[in-house]
């Protein structure tokens, strides 16, 4: 039996499975996040970790190419790239207000 873990995103509490993908857990739970291409090309679904950065699983290199052309801050995240391990808080981010 996997453990279980709760999120936040959005204000919205979720429960997951560890190694989940926040994507799947958006196109089960409705969270309010925003995704276009799916795959870490366009940055649509930028959101931003705000407490348990430990318990997500490191920035991919699509990651690392995409956001270093549109951010320094190293919270913020493409959600379609992120596995959650254990408890975290996530929002969404407009990087135009960064």
């Amino acid at each position: 039996m996997a453990d279980i873990y709760e999120a936040v995103v959005n204000g919205i509490p979720v429960r997951f499975s560890s190694g989940e993908k926040l994507i799947e857990l958006h196109d089960r739970h409705s969270l309010g996040l925003d995704f276009m291409c799916r795959a870490g090309a366009c940055g649509v679904c930028t959101v931003v970790v705000k407490e348990g950065h430990e318990n997500i699983s490191e920035r991919t290199e699509v990651e690392n190419i995409l956001l270093a052309m549109l951010t320094d801050d190293q919270s913020v995240r493409l959600g379609c790239q992120i596995r959650l391990n254990r408890e975290a808080v996530i929002e969404s981010v407009d990087l135009n207000f960064i």
